[in-house]
């Protein structure tokens, strides 16, 4: 049945790309509510194709088909709009899904595609990959993008995504059935639960990816080249993957229960009262933490992982076991693990307003350095909306985190939540994150308030709230970036007490050294010459090994005309062994040294 869908509704961002069309977020009016919109501009056959397939489908896990528009010479189709995150993007974030996450994924994109397969005709989605797999906040999957499906053995040409397609997909005659479904299966769970791109890192079934025997046994026969060697049905593949996760699970079982044995379910205390072996495993991961000191304790964090299992609806051993990958600085690798928890449609922890606050503020601050990740406001939303009783100040964050995300955004109030949250922080991160929007956001936010000036009071308030040399560090270097950008308004003199306080903390000598030549050229540049040349000296006397040096002082003095002293440095330079250094070539261009 045709449907004709003349709502009017309003294209908003583009999402990405689908097929053969553009896929766009809308908003209908007319039901107040956002839904999907593919739209072609040409080849409007294969949009009616697509058309015809979809609104044939119904299944919790495939966006519902709303209807099709024609006008101005392209085709929308409307779709059920899904809110979450691609597979996709959720492994660019978290590297790799554990593997009984991926398990439980795989076991629902399995019955998707039970239900297309067993159509007559049966529908072959020709195209599994991360990127066309949904995950709602719930946990729950959704396969999209019909665009390159067929209908029982249509395919007479190539289809599919290099590195997911089946071999005989990629061929000269293109062909695909239910068995080349069940091999970019395969592959697409390869990729997420080692975060290896296929068409990168090809999958070796000889190799060790550290899976479980039965989960690897799964992979293998999907991904066999053969399509004789492989599952003839999707059925046989979730079977055989519900298998491994029962296995998998009983060994988990197995080793919770000696480590519990180990530790005593339950002790009496003092006076008599019995305690829940829930607090005692509590106990035993705070001892191992403590017995470890410094170094990382796996057990430590089994034991909080049996207490979630022993407790999953009481959330200190979330909040816990949150904190101990923090104070390890394995931020990015604790929000993957309680992800896990989080996503599952089971999690209804008493109290999980906390945790889900961590969650959304990491997620929304990042963190930089070697175990650093970008902020993600889109997940940091995503964690941050799941709060059912949100204080004032979570709220705010919340909606920070939407704004940032795309969701919604309004400049005036974004000065609003900047401004109510910069005077209640109390957290060195939280500033940092409102700094650094402000940063960002600077010319949009002028009108409606001082923006320079709120900087100025969250770099002071970032030092003040900085606990450790390495908080000190990023306090100081930004405000010495922001004295550096307000020079002609604060002068050179705010810049250079912020710079050397920087300078000071600051560990490796080239780096120290790097700041002064700074300075040296912003002297140069506000005419104070006298104050340039002795910072030059002082920085070819301190570094006297160090060939940049020279080369930023030979610059200086060939500029004010200094050639003989200018040669001087680029010489001394040369001597140092900087022959390959490309600025060191262009003083010699400058002075005509180059060719003797």
């Amino acid at each position: 049945m045709d449907r004709d869908c003349t709502g009017n509704c309003i294209l908003l961002k583009r999402l990405g790309r689908g097929g053969q069309g553009e896929i766009y977020l809308a908003w209908d009016e007319e039901k107040s509510s956002y839904t999907a919109v593919k739209r072609f501009e040409s080849q409007l056959l294969e949009g009616i194709r697509e058309a015809r397939i979809l609104e044939s489908l119904c299944h919790p896990g495939i966006p519902e088909y709303l209807g099709r528009r024609s006008e101005d010479g392209h085709l929308d189709l409307f779709m059920e709009y899904i809110p979450g995150i691609s597979v996709k993007e959720y492994i660019r974030i978290h590297e790799k899904i554990p593997e009984r996450r991926t398990a439980v994924w795989g076991i629902q994109l399995l019955d998707i595609l039970d239900y297309l397969h067993r159509r007559s005709p049966p529908v072959i989605h020709c195209d599994i990959k991360p990127s066309n797999l949904i995950i709602t906040k719930r946990g729950r999957l959704f396969l999209i993008d019909y665009g390159t499906a067929i209908l029982g053995k249509d395919g007479n040409q190539k289809l599919g995504t290099c590195g997911y397609a089946a071999p005989e997909q990629m061929d000269g005659l293109g062909y695909a059935d239910e068995q080349s479904d069940i091999y970019s299966f395969g592959m697409t769970l390869y990729h997420m639960a080692t975060g290896h791109h296929p068409g990168k890192k090809p999958w070796e079934d000889d190799k060790n990816y550290g899976f479980s025997r039965g989960f690897s046994k799964v992979l293998n026969k999907c991904l066999q080249k053969d399509k004789k060697d492989r599952y003839l049905t999707v059925s046989e593949v979730r079977r055989g993957l519900k298998r491994a996760l029962r296995k998998r699970a009983a060994i988990r079982t197995g080793a919770a229960v000696f480590l519990i044995l180990a530790a005593g379910t339950c002790w009496k205390t003092g006076d008599g009262q019995e305690q829940s072996a829930y607090a005692e495993l509590l106990s035993k991961a705070e001892e191992e933490r403590s017995k470890a000191g410094s170094r990382f304790s796996m057990k430590a964090v089994r034991y909080y992982e049996l207490a979630i299992d022993r407790g999953p609806g009481q959330a200190p051993a979330y909040e816990r076991l949150l904190k101990y990958y923090q104070s390890a600085g394995r931020e990015k690798e604790g929000l993957t693990v309680l992800a896990e928890y989080v996503e599952s449609k089971d999690f209804d922890a008493v109290g999980k307003e906390a945790l889900l606050y961590r969650m959304g503020l990491l997620y929304l601050q990042g963190k930089e350095g070697k175990e650093g990740f970008p902020p993600d406001p889109i997940l940091a939303y995503r964690y941050l909306a799941m709060q059912e009783h949100p204080s004032d100040i979570e709220k705010d964050y919340t909606e920070l985190a939407g704004i940032l995300s795309g969701k919604s955004y309004q400049a005036d109030r974004l000065w609003e939540i900047l401004d109510r949250c910069g005077k209640k922080t109390e957290d060195f991160r939280q500033t940092y994150l409102l700094f650094q929007i402000c940063r960002q956001k600077e010319q949009e936010l002028k009108k409606f308030g001082d923006v320079e000036k709120k900087q100025e009071e969250l770099a002071d308030l970032m030092e003040k709230l900085s606990e450790n040399s390495d908080e000190r560090r990023t306090a100081l270097r930004e405000k010495a970036a922001y004295y550096e950008r307000m020079i002609d308004s604060c002068g050179l003199e705010a810049w250079i007490e912020a710079a050397d306080r920087y300078t000071d903390m600051l560990e490796q000598e080239k780096e120290k050294a790097e700041m002064q030549l700074k300075k040296a050229r912003l002297f140069a540049g506000y005419g104070r010459k006298k104050s340039a040349e002795e910072v030059y000296r002082a920085v070819i006397r301190q570094y006297s090994g160090w060939p940049e040096g020279y080369i930023a002082y030979g610059f200086y003095l060939a500029e004010a005309g200094k050639r003989d002293m200018a040669q001087n440095m680029y010489r001394r330079a040369k001597g140092l062994g900087a022959g390959g250094d490309t600025e060191l070539h262009k003083l010699g261009a400058v002075l005509g040294e180059e060719n003797n």
